[in-house]
């Protein structure tokens, strides 16, 4: 059969197939497909199913490059949290990684021609996103290549806002990507399913991964997203009208390694302790610098305000740095060579525009702020190198117009607007490091005299201000009934200081204990991670001894050696939980929590402990996006924490056929509800109007009683609340519970806070 002959039985086969009531669009396509190939008069590029593997392998070369796009694809989607939970494969689990976000999520039209479609210009023609109008972040198109290079399989469910339907997709790239077939006739099947039309976002999840995760891969990825995601969130702080206030950005990975301990980490904490002090510059449109010096350890906050004429023109700029000194006295209790090691990785000052960062700016090398080659000068005595600080510079493309990307997108062009982002940045950390050199009595400059004069002090103004205020208001005083008004005023705030005096002195003393107790726990905890890597090492090498030696160990003797394993695992994960909720007490930075991985969290370290005891723990969060006012991590594990060992106690007391304990949390306008139920021996009636009262306590007093407290557990989750503006109080129980307990917290407001 010649061409001809043959373009007319393909011809005619789809004719015939074009007259039947349900034709077969795939077989349509791919006799047109042939027909085309029919004339030699013409050719045409096709692409062959595998293209997609070799896109996913060349384009996506590292695992946590690929994760890294993911994130930007949601922030692209205008989601303000994304939940990446790592299941890596162990025994005969394949694993997989999760990824959600709240985004705007996909109808049809985006899915056929956004996500379905290769090479698409949809992010180029629109630049901004609709909610936020955020500047897209993943501008080459290669999110679905990065799904593959991480998994065998992605299960694709996705929710518009707005829309009755949601849907769900499944694509195996290994078994429906293969060789010899057309790219264009591979076909997945779209399932329906009913939604809330409020209800929105996308789900990636992604199974049978290619890479091995372990602890080290996981910790790169972090620290990928942590150099990726700006720290300052939210698309540069638009508040135009007509647009939505945009929430800000968070991506957390809350996963557990290969033996099931999980992972916490936090650099800005790690740094935010090691830092002698924070600094802030801001730089105003009109040339107007404010610099922002606040350090604790020294005990020193000043600022300085000025006009530099010369950086008129470039636009609002944000720098926000943490000073490091790499010596013991700054950094008190630390490992002074670690924190040097790390800083070295990942400090320096690195520059984000439109909320993610720009290389190479702040990598290790780049001193594109010339800070070492002034201090191989010694142009300054104080320390000023790149390890130095570790901070970011904010700039975006719409209030920073002279501020241009190069055409390969890899750093900005240094024309004159670059040359003045660089002098506002340097002259700011200089300042900062000029300013604490003075208050450590350090000589700053070659040839100083006098370094050991401190800063003036401003109190004596202010003193001066308060006497001349009163002299004004003096006038007042000349009524003797005024003045014995006064005075009875006085005396009854003295009866009454005094009387909160000795019950603050009491609760201090009480504090003292606790705060001398968490050393201790700091200390365990550290000794307990150093003992057990060996520990863990050498149960490792028993195991593989014990699989070598195969059917002749003894099976008891094997038994145990699965015993100690798993013992050994949850040591390390205790004293990993110990250590990470220590070190998140020592930062003072407050930051919004995602309510459902605290609990899930919360749950996964002492559910072993409740089962020990016959205690079933059921947590339930109606909104795995429901976030908190920014707060301390540690304050929300406190107030978990009591509720759970109050239950503990009050179920022990009873002794009920089948102990529970419940957590659930929900929004409600304005406030996060926590309900913390069991079904304990409930609060006595004469009780109910002390257990929040300070030093009052139900529990014994006897050293060896393990219902022995403080009294003071309900008292610190009271003044928790009150000092966000929310409330505690006990409430009407579910049925099979005996006590409940509400906690309210306000939610995340985007329009009050801030990431």
């Amino acid at each position: 059969m010649d061409a001809t002959e043959a373009a007319a039985e393909i011809a005619r086969q789809i004719s015939v197939e074009l007259r039947k009531d349900e034709p077969d669009r795939l077989l349509i396509a791919q006799l047109s497909h042939e027909l085309l190939d029919q004339d030699d008069s013409r050719v045409r590029f096709t692409v062959d199913a595998t293209h997609i593997q070799r896109l996913g392998r060349e384009l996506v070369a590292k695992q946590e490059t690929a994760l890294a796009e993911l994130v930007k694809n949601s922030y692209d989607a205008d989601a303000s949290v994304v939940l990446i939970d790592i299941d890596p494969p162990r025994g005969s689990s394949e694993g997989s990684i999760t990824i959600a976000d709240d985004g705007a999520g996909m109808g049809m039209e985006e899915i056929r021609n956004g996500w379905m479609r290769l090479s698409t210009d949809s992010k180029v023609d629109e630049a901004r996103s609709t909610w936020f109008r955020r500047l897209r972040a993943g501008r080459k198109g290669i999110g679905r290549f990065a799904v593959e290079r991480l998994g065998r399989r992605l299960e694709l469910n996705t929710r518009r806002s707005g829309s009755p339907v949601g849907y769900s997709i499944v694509f195996d790239w290994d078994e429906t990507f293969t060789r010899g077939l057309e790219l264009s006739f591979v076909t997945h099947e779209v399932s329906e399913f009913s939604k809330k039309p409020e209800d929105h976002g996308t789900t990636l999840k992604i199974v049978g991964l290619r890479d091995r995760w372990n602890a080290d891969s996981i910790r790169m990825a972090w620290k990928m997203l942590f150099q990726l995601q700006s720290p300052v969130l939210g698309d540069d702080g638009r508040r135009e009208s007509g647009q939505q206030v945009d929430p800000g950005f968070q991506a957390f990975i809350d996963s557990q390694d290969a033996r099931g301990a999980k992972i916490n980490l936090s650099l800005e904490a790690e740094f935010s302790k090691l830092a002698i002090a924070h600094i802030q510059g801001d730089l105003a449109s009109d040339g107007t610098v404010t610099y922002t010096l606040d350090s604790s350890k020294l005990n020193h906050h000043e600022t300085e305000s000025y006009v530099i004429p010369e950086l008129a023109g470039l636009g609002p700029v944000r720098v926000e740095a943490h000073y490091l000194i790499f010596d013991s006295k700054s950094m008190p209790g630390a490992n002074v060579r670690q924190a040097t090691n790390l800083a070295r990785e990942l400090g320096g000052i690195k520059l984000y525009r439109n909320g993610f960062r720009v290389s190479p700016y702040g990598e290790q090398g780049n001193d594109w702020l010339n800070l070492a080659s002034e201090t191989a000068r010694r142009a300054i005595l104080v320390p000023a190198n790149n390890p130095n600080f570790v901070g970011q510079v904010h700039v975006s493309a719409e209030k920073n117009p002279g501020l241009d990307e190069t055409a390969s997108r890899e750093g900005l062009l240094e024309g004159p607007h670059y040359q003045m982002l660089v002098k506002f940045v340097h002259d700011c950390l200089w300042w900062a490091a000029k300013r604490v050199g003075s208050v450590r009595e350090r000589k700053v400059f070659a040839g100083q005299k006098n370094h050991s004069a401190k800063p003036s002090s401003s109190l004596h103004t202010r003193v001066s201000q308060i006497v001349e205020r009163i002299r004004e208001a003096k006038s007042v005083a000349d009524s003797d009934a005024a003045i014995e008004e006064i005075l009875s005023v006085a005396s009854d705030f003295e009866a009454k200081f005094q009387e909160e005096r000795e019950e603050s002195l009491k609760y201090e003393a009480m504090l003292r204990v606790l705060a001398s107790l968490g050393l201790s726990i700091a200390v365990f905890s550290h000794e307990v991670s150093a003992s057990t890597a060996s520990l863990e090492a050498a149960v490792d090498n028993l195991l593989a001894i014990i699989d070598e030696v195969g059917g002749t160990f003894p099976a008891k003797a094997r038994l145990e050696a699965s015993h100690v394993a798993a013992g050994s695992g949850r040591i390390s994960e205790l004293g990993g939980y110990l250590g990470s909720l220590t070190k998140q007490s020592e930062s003072r930075k407050l930051r919004t929590l995602v309510v459902s991985t605290v609990c899930e969290t919360f749950e996964h370290q002492f559910k072993s402990y409740a089962a020990a005891r016959g205690i079933e723990i059921v947590v339930c969060i109606a909104d795995e996006f429901l976030r908190t006012c920014p707060m301390h991590r540690s304050e929300f594990d406190s107030i978990l924490f009591n509720f759970f060992s109050n239950s503990i106690k009050a179920i022990k007391r009873a002794r009920p056929a089948q102990p529970q304990i419940s957590l659930s949390a929900t929004g409600e306008r304005k406030f996060i509800v926590l309900r913390f139920q069991d079904n304990g021996d409930g609060v006595k009636e004469a009780y109910r109007d002390r257990i929040f009262d300070a030093f009052f306590t139900t529990s014994g007093g006897q050293e060896d009683d393990e219902e022995s407290g403080t009294g003071l557990g309900l008292r610190i989750v009271s003044d928790i609340a009150s000092s966000y503006g929310g409330s505690v109080q006990l409430a009407k129980p579910d049925e099979g519970f005996s006590t409940a307990f509400e906690f309210r917290l306000p939610r995340f407001d985007p329009a009050k806070h801030t990431l």
